[in-house]
Parts: C-alpha cells; structure tokens; sequence
C-alpha cells in the first residue's frame, strides 16, 4: 500500500493545508480593499485639506451661473479648470491651444493659480485665450502667467474687440485687486479694457 502514514493523520494534513489556504486567501481578499480604501480615504484628506488651506471649504473651483463667475479656491492651473467645468459655454476649448473664456475668472486671496503655455502632464498648456465679453479675470491671491497671449474677444464677428477715442467700449479686462503677488512672463495682453476704474485693461 502507498500510503505510509495513518490515513487520519494524512486527512488532518490535508484539513491543515487546505485551511491555511482558505486563511491565506481570505487576508489576501481582505488587504486589497482595504488598501484601496486607505487611498481613498487619503485623497479625500489631501483634497480637503487644499480647500479649506485655500480658507474656503466647498467646492474647489466653483461656477456661480447667475453671477457668471468661476472663483478658484486653491492652487490649481487653468487646463484644471477646463476640465472641471467642462462646458463649451464657459470655456470653449477652439483649435490647438485655444481658448474662449465666457465668464469671469476670479482667484481667490491665498490662491495661486497658473495658466501657462506648458503643462506637466505634457498636453500643451494653454497658449491663446480671448476672453468673450467684458468679462475678465480678477486677481486677489498670486497669478503665474507664461507664454501666454490674452485679448478681448468678440463672438459674434469672430474677432478682438476695438476701442473707439473716449474709452467707451465695455470689453475684457484683467485685474489685480490687492494681489499678493504675480509673475508675468513672456505673454503678451492687448485689445483688452474699457474707461472705468479696475477694468482700463490690465488694471493694477
């Protein structure tokens, strides 16, 4: 006979192996949620802790329709915004790396906000924005602007908005309230601001 051991004692072995196994997989079953929770729960900190860092608990980056407002509360960049507000209404995203802003854009104080012509996640960056209207992007934390062009734009004839002798013409402006401090490098601004006080075009 094969069997050299008692066939109680191979039984108990087998009960032994087999309920190890059982063990085993259930521990492996139960860290790989509970890893993924552990991650989830840290992300949910980490974008809790950049909001209410920013001073603001809420949204993020918020879009107020009947004030036709996007207001950044915490350090973000402006391809962050596209894809969070993610309407052609706001912002339409043109040709290459342009862009139709349709509302006002305002930074909040203690914010740091960036709209550059290079991106990390290496999509591009932003390049051209013609802000639509006489909306404009109003600054009262830090704003870091690079490589980018900025003009007043008019949707309707498809083209920068011209300013006649007196300065009547309401277009787009930008504006630094009280900003705590701002880079601009290598852009360029025109076309932009009309005869009234923080919207003359680029307004400090």
């Amino acid at each position: 006979m094969w069997l050299t051991a008692p066939l109680h004692t191979l039984l108990g072995r087998t009960f032994i192996i087999i309920a190890t196994a059982t063990s085993l997989l259930f521990l492996l079953t139960g860290i790989i949620p509970y890893q993924q929770q552990q991650q989830q729960q840290l992300l949910q900190q980490l974008h809790y802790f950049n909001t209410v860092e920013a001073g603001r608990e809420g949204e993020c980056i918020d879009y107020d329709q009947s004030e036709n407002t996007i207001t950044i509360n915490y350090n973000t960049s402006f391809l962050d915004v596209v894809q969070t507000i993610n309407d052609p209404d706001v912002i339409d995203n043109l040709v290459g790396r342009e862009y139709i802003l349709k509302a006002n854009l305002e930074v909040d104080d203690g914010v740091t906000f960036e709209m550059t012509s290079s991106s990390s996640n290496g999509d591009g960056g932003l390049q051209y924005l013609k802000i639509a209207g006489e909306n404009g992007i109003i600054v009262h934390g830090r704003i870091l602007i690079d490589g980018v062009k900025i003009t007043s734009w008019d949707t309707s004839s498809n083209d920068i908005v011209q300013q006649n002798s007196d300065g009547s013409i309401r277009r787009a402006y930008i504006q630094f309230d009280e900003s705590e401090g701002s880079q601009i490098i290598n852009s360029e601004f025109g076309y932009l601001g009309f005869q009234e006080i923080g919207r003359r075009g680029f307004d400090l």
